[in-house]
């Protein structure tokens, strides 16, 4: 998944006081799935699970991966990119499965009003002729 340590998940979970077969059920995710986790043979990447994931731990998504990235400063530098990426991708995500359609029209709307008028047409209209 998005740079979760197995020992991340671990702590967390540590924390809240579950073991595996308790977050797995307060999840609905199999504890054959946890522990391939926390051995870090596979790593969540569905954001419904991570959802459930978090939801379960009490934590928010921003909460998972906060701590984790700055954790990782060093390596940041050389994957800026793929760090921005996923980390639009799953707040976008978060929003839409929190706000829906609503949540996204405030985004953009935001979007429109962070980069101005004059810019946000442009960055559409790049967006329209590709569809063309």
């Amino acid at each position: 998944m998005m740079g979760i340590s197995v020992d991340k998940l671990k702590e967390l979970r540590k924390a809240k006081g579950f073991s595996q077969e308790e977050l797995s059920k307060s999840s609905g995710i199999p504890v054959k799935t946890i522990q391939s986790w926390e051995q870090g043979v596979r790593m969540p990447r569905d954001i419904y699970v991570i959802e459930r994931l978090c939801n379960a731990l009490e934590i928010s998504i921003d909460d998972l991966l906060h701590d984790e990235l700055t954790h990782a400063e060093a390596m940041r530098n050389s994957e800026i990119g793929d760090y921005e990426e996923v980390r639009i991708n799953t707040l976008i995500q978060y929003i839409y499965n929190e706000q829906g359609l609503t949540g996204i029209l405030k985004v953009i709307d935001r979007f429109i009003y962070e980069v101005g008028r004059t810019r946000a047409i442009e960055i559409i209209e790049g967006v329209k002729n590709e569809s063309d």
